[in-house]
């Protein structure tokens, strides 16, 4: 038999499947929109950095292919728009179909708890099992491009609330960024739901507590946004390192806009009815409810905006008088880097108990409000409103504590200090 002569396209495949060396690969919680945003936001920081140093360098980004295609969009269109990282961005639909297990597929937390306790190790270590012997990945702007992934590639991973590692072992410099260490979290949970006194449901959190600690221990940094899960507790945690909000500040948006509200509906399905159930009683106040394209069924009398566009968050538009919705940290921190507030629903038992950890914070530090049944819209815009001094003093302090409101690029430089063994 003659050798098999190869195509261009395979030979490329070859090359970059044995000689690449520096891999900075992406690992975020599966659900909504938020974490892979906020990762994504920080492997970009941390990759121009590094070219900066070394242009000669070749660096690639390997992320999860998102469970939502519209996320790939955002990725090409938002996040890598008219950067030169994008044509270095990968997605691994096997990596993907591992972390995206995890996601949201109920509206009770338990399930989820259960799934992570009863499949996190056996999933783990089919991703140790995928680096090892080369993991396919294939190239976002240039899908038919391939490439394997390999444990030896790896330079090092950034993450926000990770449930998988991609090592175990301290081999690959690993920066973990949070709302709050799921182990803490999980920890705390009866503190502010009484159902996980059940002592069923304990033995559960504590196969889950263990699960997280388990990831928690191989990192480089813990870093934790503030403020975050558990501010309200108190910033305690020895082995935690304390950061900005893990978000860019916004650039000013002078478009016309009426004034309103921002629904910020959850990328998890299950929780969105809570969210678009908002939308008609502050229509009905008068106010302007914008909302995300992303939410396709649309909203009756709503106005469909981006939250970015060309670069610029709605929230830092004057217009954007509150956001509106499920309290995940990177919906607060947007508004809140405007001096605006959120608004926010009751949270019941089913739900993440970090929900309700974020409401304690939310309240303690005068962010926002909580929308309880049977509250008129006017009254709880006009308890929100009151609160911009204490955010705009809150900001104030942030800044003088950290130098800076620029989260991503504070940890960015963490990790990068750290990878030149500063």
């Amino acid at each position: 038999m003659g050798r098999k002569i190869l195509q261009e396209e395979e030979v490329e495949v070859i090359i970059l499947r044995y000689k690449m060396k520096n891999i900075i690969i992406v690992n975020q919680a599966p659900h909504g929109i938020g974490p892979i945003l906020r990762a994504a936001e920080f492997a970009q920081d941390l990759y121009h950095m590094l070219k900066k140093d070394n242009p000669a360098n070749e660096y690639e980004i390997v992320f999860t292919e998102p469970e939502k295609p519209f996320l790939k969009k955002v990725l090409q269109n938002e996040t890598f728009l008219n950067d030169e990282a994008l044509e270095h961005v990968w997605l691994s639909p096997e990596f993907g179909a591992l972390v995206n297990s995890f996601d949201f597929s109920s509206s009770d937390y338990k399930d989820r708890l259960e799934n992570i306790a009863a499949n996190r190790s056996n999933l783990e270590a089919k991703l140790l099992s995928l680096l090892e012997n080369g993991m396919e990945a294939y190239k976002l702007v240039k899908p038919e491009e391939r490439m394997a992934v390999k444990s030896d590639n790896l330079l090092c991973e950034v993450s926000h609330n990770p449930i998988l590692r991609t090592a175990v072992d301290g081999s690959l410099s690993m920066f973990y960024t949070t709302i709050g260490l799921f182990s803490e979290i999980l920890k705390h949970a009866s503190d502010v739901n009484p159902r996980y006194n059940d002592a069923e449901l304990q033995k559960v959190v504590q196969a889950c507590i263990s699960e997280a600690k388990d990831v928690e221990s191989v990192q480089t940094f813990l870093m934790v946004a503030e403020p975050s899960a558990l501010t309200y507790k108190g910033n305690t945690n020895k082995n935690e390192l304390w950061i900005p909000p893990f978000i860019r500040p916004p650039a000013g948006s002078t478009e016309t806009l009426k004034q309103g509200v921002y629904l910020n509906i959850s990328g998890i399905d299950s929780v969105q009815k809570q969210i678009v159930d908002l939308a008609k009683p502050f229509m009905d106040a008068g106010y302007a409810v914008y909302y995300p394209p992303s939410y396709k069924q649309g909203i009756e009398g709503g106005i469909e905006k981006a939250p970015v566009e060309k670069g610029i968050s709605i929230f830092s538009n004057p217009a954007i008088i509150a956001a509106v919705g499920r309290m995940g940290w990177s919906s607060v921190w947007e508004p809140m880097m405007n001096g605006s507030p959120f608004i926010t629903y009751e949270y019941d038992e089913k739900e993440d108990p970090e929900m309700h950890h974020n409401v304690r914070t939310l309240e303690q530090l005068g962010l926002g409000v909580v929308m309880k049944t049977g509250d008129e819209p006017k009254v709880v815009m006009e308890k929100a409103l009151a609160l911009r001094p204490k955010i705009q003093q809150y900001l104030g302090t942030l800044q003088q504590k950290y130098g800076t409101l620029n989260g991503i690029e504070f940890a960015a430089k963490r990790a990068y200090s750290a990878l030149k063994g500063w």
